[in-house]
Order: structure tokens, then C-alpha cells, then sequence
């Protein structure tokens, strides 16, 4: 049909009748005719069709494709934002087939321009994003009881406790819980874009691995998993559900390690029935459905790959795998595999949109409260309590629940003879108002105490024992005698029937035993004696440089030495020590009362076989507690650690361990364990997996083997499974001690520096050590006595030493220094003349030779110190000599020489 501004357009040359009236009644006759009758659009004129849409619905971020057809003219699609109509800029909003994800509600048309023309629109097409919220009505009660709270909105209303996530608790337009204060629920509105429905795989029985076995596949549209199942009644089932990151299957089997998330992940379920989940799934993500238990059974199978259908589309599954036991997934390894069969876990999935969620208030206002006792509140079997209830509210009546063991459930009084320990419940209504509340019954056979035994008699200071109580009916309470009164025990483990013990004196010990209400009775009492042994006395020593230091300790019993505060191997077990020491080195030395015991085959004899550690060595029992200070091993050809671990059964936990350096090729080596060992059987001595190979004695073994007296039997070898043929695993020559040991002492030898040696040299008469302080001079070997300077004037001839002590006491002696004395001779040619000598109060000098400049004449004593000096110019000089009567040194320095001679002052 032609539109009224074409025919306006076509008519333009007709409007040109030479007045108004004529022009309008021309106007409207056009306009009457092309009204009422159809004509054909001008060719090459815009036409914009018609505008559709292929879904007038979707989920918030869903898709739909605006599809123009019947069009003229090139096209552009708008939307309206509110206020005005605005150009899409995405790909494709240019063509007849536009795809648009929507946010939010949105309407859209499409504007259509052919050249020269002006523009056509397209009729509007509204898309409709998400689901509108629900409106929500909440309720209100007196105390505990029901509420009906309500919803009404477009689509399936789904109930939740929490605001966001979790699971559906209730569907359906009304919701009844029963709340005892006010509580907040909500409410969403759901559209099934495409139903529900599980994936099921074909039946198939087979016998189910230990080890993960599931299926993985590609989601082919958005949708939410909202329960897994595996359809028969098991107890250890595991259930996982992972996506995949980044997007992709799982690699063809491999022990490459995934990334993926887990979605969701359950242990120990039932699954009779679905197990509620809630996990959003978005098209094209890589989804792994992963199931395990830990023993076979008949669960039903499908063969790989299989399919399944999925909002009407076919889904390829695929068999999946995990390299272990399913316990928590990450970070394990899943891998894809080829044939066998999938193991059946059925996933229920929604399809649709749910809106935001609305608050809906069941609100409580405050009722009157209830109290309950019950006498009494704990039974022996066979024994009634009476359960009262009282309130305020005197028109409230009382529902007892459950039945079981009641004499009525209704009333505010009733009779509980119950046969197990049992919560009962109590709820009050008056039919405006209720209150609930529940007291909880204890009930149990007669009390029977058993028998109350310890792992030894007697400890050593610090040492532990273990109560054991068996045969016991009840609950348990520890008890300690501290010489007045029975005392409750609170360390760990004080309520149960293994107790481990580390007093420090003598204690008697029993066990109370309560079943329910009945009498509590008493065990026989243990006593454990706690012995102590007095720390040695150590002697220490020091010395002078690198060298031999003698150390000693005494005390009782064994002495022990050690060279670390704890662990480690014995180096000396008497009481006077004397290593060779370089430096400083602290002892430790550990007195022990009580036997040593040495058992076990004493070396691998001829056999040259190594064997890499793998948890393989030697079983034993134990009768008394004792320490297993070490045993040797022999190396093989390889260098690295070795791990000692004891274990009291196979694959049991680790109760002590030690690891050391080896070299290969050492034969015999120490390890020092010291292991605390309690009396029991089956104990294992394994080298761990993982240290390097050990020689093993691969024939002849003859079990089992100990010693008169030994705490200590080896029953046998473990590979890891017990045996007692020939082979004998890694240890020889066990030292076991039984008895206390003192805490370890430290013994310290000391290496002390030495000074340097000195060295002397000569200047005239006077001798100089190298050493500023600590000087002792000797002269043939001889004590010079007072002559501890520097230097030392020499009077006579022969050789001169001199030993140097530092402060700590340590020596250093000089190389000897001959001297030859004073040639007098050299005065007279000199022409020099001293005079008298001896001398008594004036000393004479004369120079017979002309000498030209100033003399300096220097008088020095026996140690060398400067008593006198003075300077001369004439030929003929005296110097006063009141000096103490001695021997004394006298120096004449010239310009060009030095003469040198010994004075006698009288």
C-alpha cells in the first residue's frame, strides 16, 4: 500500500491550482482514494519488511537472532535505551540476521534506506531477558511452629535459605516451614527453557576398580546440574564433578597433571536417591563426571564412548580415569580412555532461567518459654526418670516425641524407661503460640570397670608408659593417687582406654569407669616406679695449639660420650677421654645404669648384594622398655642418604626416624637411632624407600636372635611381608640398652692460639725480641731472672733465647742468638780510654784521637733500661758515675761510629 507521503510526493505538480480551496479539495480527494485502494510501491523505494525475532525470550546473557525479511534498502538495526532509539554497532547489525545477548529486556527494530529515498521502519520486536523476580509474602506466629509463606510470579517458584547459591529446600507457590525464631527464606521464579532429565547410561554389570572411573562430555547449551546419583545403595561411594580449565577435554591417557576445577565433591554418601547440587554449566564447557568405591560390586556400566541426549541434542560421553583413589581430587591427575566402561553416575539437569531471589520473612514474636528437667537424667538399663515440662503459659498443652520408652506423649509429666541413651523433644501449643525444647536422656548396661594394665613397671625419668584398660562397659576417667586422695587425670587421652603416662616419681594409677546413670566402679590400681640417675661430673682441658687434650668425667653407671647434646653414636664409654684436637671441640657425656645388649648378625658376612631401600628390614618384639641406641649398616656403590624408620606394623605410621649422609662403599658404618622401645610385638625395622642401596645378607639367617637377658628378640625379615628363611635385611650388631641415662654433660677441650715465635736481633750489645710483651730472656738456656723487657743488654758471651707467654698462658720460644761479647781492643785503637774501672763516683773519658763533633756517651743496666746519658765535646771529660753499685753497659757514639764496653760500678 502506497503511504500518505508518497502520494503527497507523486502529487507535488498537481498543487499548483491557482487557489487554496481548489488545492485542498484536491489534497483530500488523493488521500480518500489511496486510503481505500491498493496500489504497488514505487520500484527502488525503502521497504523495511517485516521483523522478527527467534526467540521473544531468553535467559539474562542468552541469544536470539533479529531476522528482516520482504526488506528494501540497506538495513540498521536500532534499540531503544529508554529515551531514544540508538544505532547496534555488533557484528552483523547490518544484515537481515542479527544476533543479540541480552542483559535486560530490550525492544528492537530495523531501519531501512534504498538510495534516493528516504528511510522505512520496521515494525518493533521486543525480547524479554531473564525471569521478573517473584512477590513474596511473609508470615507471622507466636513461638515455635508452621508458617505458610507464598509467592506468585511468572514460572516454576523455587524456595532457598540462603540469598544466593546453595540448593532448592522447597517448589511450588506456598512454602510451610516450621521455625522457632524468626528466620528470612527466599523465593525465585524459574522459566524450563527445555525441561529436565537425567543422563542416563545403558545398563552394563562389571566389576568396578578401585581407582576413579567416570565419563566426561561437552555441554551443548547452558543448563544447571542439580543433582548426581549413582543408582544403587553403597556406603563408600565418592562422587566428583570438574570442569575442565582451560576449556577442553582431558589428554588421551597420560600422567600429565590437569587443571581443573571441582564443582562439586561428596564422600561416604548412601545415594539412595539424588544428592541436591547446584552447578551452573555454560555451553561448550568440558564437564568430568567421576565416581569411586573402595571395593568392586555390580554397579551398572555403559561401554565408551556412549551417548546420552541433552535438551533434545545427542551428547558423546567419554571414559574417564583418575591416577588414584578418589579422595580430595585436586590436584590428582584425570586422563581420557579408550573402550572399557563408563561407570554409571547420573547427573539431573534443568534448563531455563532463574530470576533474582525475594526476601519472604517468617517472623517469630517471643511465646512463653518452657523449662524441662528429668530425674533422673541419667539411667541404668532397666531404670525409669520422670520428665516434667512447666511454663508460664498455662494453656499450653505438650507433645512428647519420640514414643520410644514413654509412658505417654502427651501430658506436661511423662515415665521414660528408655533402653539406649535418647533425646526427647518436647512441644507446647496453646493454639496461638508454641515453644519446643529437648532434654537428652543418658542410659547405659551396668558399669564394668575391666582390668587396668601398664606397658611396664618401671620408667626412667622423663620416659612414657601406656594404661590400657580392658573389657570395660562405660565411660572412662583416669585416676591418680598424690598420697591423700584420688585425683582426676586431664591429659590427652584421660577418658579412653589407652593412657599415656610420664610422672615423675612412683604413681598409682586406676581407672573409674560410668555406663549411664549406674554406679561407676573401680579397676585394680597400677603402680609405675620412676627411676633417675645422676648427671656425671666432667673435667674439662686446655691446651696450648693442636694436640692431645685429656678429658674426664665420672659418675655411675656407664659412661657414654657423645658429640651432639642428643642422638647420635657413642665415641667412648670410660671415663677419661683424650682426642687429637684441632679446635675447640665440646664432648657429651651420658651416664646409664642398667644392661647393653648386643644382637643380631654382627655383618653381611660374604654377601655382596646391595639393595635400594624400600620399606624391607627386620621384625622384632620387645619385652621391657629399652633404647635401641644403634645398629651398622654396609653401603653399597653409591653415595647419598640413607632413612631408618621403626614401625610397630606394616604400613602403620612412622613412630621414629632417622636420616643420615653415607658414603659408598663403607662398610660397617654407626647409625645411632636411640629409639625409645615399649614392650610389644611385631615392631619393624625398615629401610625407607628411597635411600640409596645397602648390602643384605642374602642367605644362612637363622632366626630368631637375642641374648641372655635382652629386652630385644628379632623374630624375622620384612619384604615388605614377614618371613623367617635365610635372608636377613640391612642391620647387624644392634646395641640395645636397658636402664636410665642422665641428661648428657658437656666436656669441652679446649685449643688455644699459640703467640708467634720471636725472633732477636742485635745492636751493639743490646738484644731485641720481635715480641712487645710476655719476654723472658735465658742465657744458655738459663733464666736471666728480672730480664722480661724487649730488649736485654748482653754482658758476656753465649746463647741467648727468649720465650714469650701470652695472657692465656700459652708459650712461643725464640730461635737461640749467640753472642760473642764486646772487643775492647777496638777503644784502645780508637784511642778512647774509660776510667777507673771499676769506678766509684767519677767516670773518665778521654779521646787520645782527634774526633771531630759531639760524643754521646749512653749508660745502661743489666735490663737494658737507659740509666744515664750525656753529651761530651772535649778531648778529656768526667761523668758522674752515682749510679747503684753493678754491672753496666756503656755506649760511645760517634759521628761515624759506635763503641760499645762494660763498666764495674763498685
Amino acid at each position: 500500500m502506497i503511504r500518505i507521503q508518497e502520494i503527497l510526493i507523486l502529487t507535488t505538480n498537481r498543487l499548483k491550482m491557482r487557489n487554496f480551496t481548489k488545492q485542498f479539495i484536491w489534497i483530500f480527494l488523493m488521500i480518500s482514494i489511496f486510503t481505500t485502494t491498493s496500489y504497488a510501491v514505487i520500484p527502488g523505494c525503502s521497504d523495511a519488511g517485516v521483523a522478527t525475532t527467534t526467540e521473544d525470550s531468553v535467559c539474562v546473557g542468552g541469544s536470539s537472532t533479529l531476522v528482516l525479511t520482504g526488506y528494501t534498502g540497506a538495513i540498521q538495526w536500532q534499540s531503544f535505551n529508554g529515551t531514544i532509539w540508538v544505532n547496534e554497532t555488533g557484528t552483523g547489525s547490518t544484515t537481515d540476521a542479527y544476533v543479540v545477548t541480552l542483559l535486560a529486556s530490550t525492544d528492537f527494530r530495523a531501519v531501512v534506506t534504498a538510495s534516493s529515498c528516504p528511510s522505512d521502519t520496521s515494525a518493533i520486536v521486543s525480547i524479554t531477558a531473564g525471569v521478573s523476580a517473584p512477590t513474596t509474602t511473609g508470615a507471622t506466629r507466636c513461638g515455635y511452629g508452621p508458617v505458610t509463606l507464598s509467592a506468585t510470579g511468572s514460572g516454576a517458584i523455587k524456595w532457598y535459605d540462603v540469598s544466593s547459591g546453595g540448593t532448592p529446600i522447597a517448589s511450588g507457590a506456598s512454602f510451610s516451614p516450621t521455625v522457632s525464631a524468626t528466620t528470612t527464606y527466599y523465593a525465585s521464579a524459574s522459566s524450563n527453557g527445555g525441561g529436565s532429565g537425567v543422563t542416563p547410561m545403558p545398563p552394563q554389570n562389571s566389576t568396578f576398580s578401585s581407582n576413579a572411573r567416570g565419563y566426561w562430555f561437552q555441554a551443548p547449551v547452558n543448563f544447571n546440574i542439580i543433582g548426581v546419583q549413582v543408582p544403587d545403595a553403597i556406603t563408600s561411594q565418592n562422587i566428583a564433578v570438574v570442569r575442565f580449565d582451560p576449556p577442553g577435554p582431558p589428554p588421551l591417557y597420560a600422567t600429565t597433571t590437569n587443571n581443573f576445577t571441582v564443582l562439586y565433591l561428596t564422600q561416604g554418601n548412601p545415594n539412595i536417591g539424588v544428592l541436591p547440587v547446584n552447578i551452573a554449566v555454560v555451553a561448550g564447557d568440558y564437564i568430568g563426571v567421576l565416581g569411586t568405591r573402595e571395593s568392586s560390586d555390580d554397579n551398572s556400566y555403559a561401554t565408551s564412548p556412549s551417548t546420552t541426549i541433552i535438551d533434545g541434542q545427542t551428547v558423546t560421553i567419554t571414559r574417564m580415569g583418575m591416577q588414584y583413589p578418589l579422595a580430595t581430587i585436586a590436584p590428582q591427575e584425570l586422563w581420557q580412555e579408550a573402550g572399557g566402561s563408563i561407570s554409571r553416575v547420573e547427573l539431573t539437569y534443568e534448563i531455563g532461567c532463574e530470576s533474582t531471589r525475594t526476601p519472604a520473612v517468617a517472623t517469630v514474636n517471643p511465646a512463653a518459654t518452657i523449662a524441662i528437667a528429668a530425674n533422673p537424667p541419667a539411667l541404668c538399663e532397666g531404670q525409669s526418670s520422670v520428665i516434667s515440662v512447666t511454663s508460664t503459659n498455662s494453656n499450653y498443652t505438650y507433645t512428647w516425641s519420640p514414643a520410644t520408652g514413654l509412658s505417654g506423649t502427651t501430658g506436661s509429666t511423662v515415665t521414660a524407661t528408655p533402653l539406649s541413651p535418647i533425646t526427647y523433644t518436647i512441644t507446647a501449643d496453646d493454639g496461638t503460640c508454641g515453644a519446643i525444647d529437648s532434654i537428652f536422656v543418658s542410659v547405659g548396661p551396668a558399669s564394668v570397670a575391666g582390668t587396668a594394665t601398664i606397658s611396664t613397671d618401671t620408667i626412667c625419668s622423663g620416659s612414657p608408659a601406656i594404661l590400657n584398660l580392658t573389657g570395660s562397659v562405660g565411660s572412662i576417667q583416669w585416676q591418680s593417687w598424690d598420697g591423700f586422695q584420688w585425683n582426676n587425670e586431664t591429659g590427652p587421652g584421660a577418658t579412653t582406654n589407652s593412657y599415656q603416662v610420664s610422672p615423675s616419681i612412683f604413681t598409682q594409677y586406676q581407672a573409674i569407669v560410668t555406663s549411664g546413670g549406674c554406679a561407676p566402679e573401680t579397676s585394680a590400681s597400677v603402680t609405675l616406679e620412676v627411676l633417675t640417675i645422676v648427671d656425671p661430673t666432667t673435667t674439662n682441658d686446655s691446651i696450648c695449639g693442636p694436640g692431645v687434650v685429656n678429658l674426664s668425667a665420672s659418675g655411675t653407671g656407664l659412661l657414654n660420650w657423645y658429640t651432639t647434646p642428643t642422638g647420635g653414636t657413642s665415641v667412648n664409654n670410660t671415663g677419661a677421654y683424650s682426642p687429637s684436637l684441632a679446635t675447640t671441640t665440646t664432648y657429651y657425656v651420658q651416664a646409664s645404669a642398667g644392661g647393653t645388649y648386643n644382637l643380631g648378625l654382627p655383618n653381611p658376612g660374604i654377601s655382596p648384594i646391595p639393595l635400594p631401600g624400600s620399606d624391607w628390614g627386620l621384625q622384632f618384639d620387645v619385652i621391657s622398655q629399652c633404647t635401641l641406641e644403634r645398629v651398622y649398616i654396609s653401603v653399597g656403590q653409591q653415595s647419598g642418604n640413607i632413612t631408618i624408620n621403626l614401625r610397630n606394623l606394616q604400613g602403620g605410621a612412622v613412630i621414629n626416624s632417622v636420616t643420615v649422609p653415607v658414603n659408598a662403599g663403607a662398610l660397617l658404618v654407626p647409625v645411632g637411632l636411640g629409639f625409645t622401645l615399649n614392650p610389644g610385638i611385631g615392631y619393624r625395622l625398615e629401610m625407607a624407600t628411597g635411600s640409596v642401596p645397602c648390602i643384605y645378607s642374602s642367605f644362612g639367617a637363622n632366626y630368631p636372635y637375642t641374648v641372655p637377658g635382652s629386652p630385644v628378640t628379632i623374630t624375622g625379615f620384612v619384604s615388605p611381608t614377614f618371613g623367617v628363611g635365610i635372608y636377613y635385611y640391612y642391620f647387624y650388631n644392634w646395641e640395645v640398652t636397658e636402664g636410665c641415662s642422665s641428661n648428657r654433660i658437656p666436656v669441652t677441650g679446649y685449643i688455644l692460639n699459640v703467640p708467634a715465635v720471636p725472633l732477636i736481633s742485635l745492636f751493639t750489645n743490646q738484644l731485641s725480641s720481635s715480641a712487645t710483651s710476655g719476654n723472658q730472656w735465658y742465657l744458655n738456656g738459663v733464666l736471666i731472672p728480672g730480664a722480661t723487657g724487649q730488649t736485654y743488654s748482653a754482658f758476656q758471651s753465649g746463647a741467648y733465647s727468649v720465650i714469650v707467654t701470652d695472657p692465656s698462658g700459652c708459650t712461643a720460644a725464640s730461635t737461640p742468638f749467640t753472642y760473642t761479647g764486646i772487643n775492647e781492643i777496638n777503644l784502645a785503637d780508637a784511642g778512647i780510654a774509660l776510667y777507673p774501672n771499676p769506678v766509684k763516683d767519677l767516670l773518665n773519658i778521654e779521646f787520645k784521637n782527634p774526633i771531630a763533633g759531639s760524643k754521646t756517651i749512653k749508660v745502661m743496666n743489666t735490663l737494658g733500661e737507659v740509666v744515664k746519658i750525656v753529651t761530651v765535646e772535649d778531648a778529656k771529660n768526667s761523668i758522674e758515675f752515682n749510679l747503684p753499685a753493678g754491672i753496666y753497659s756503656i755506649e760511645i757514639r760517634t759521628l761515624k761510629n759506635v763503641y760499645s764496653t762494660n763498666i764495674v760500678k763498685l
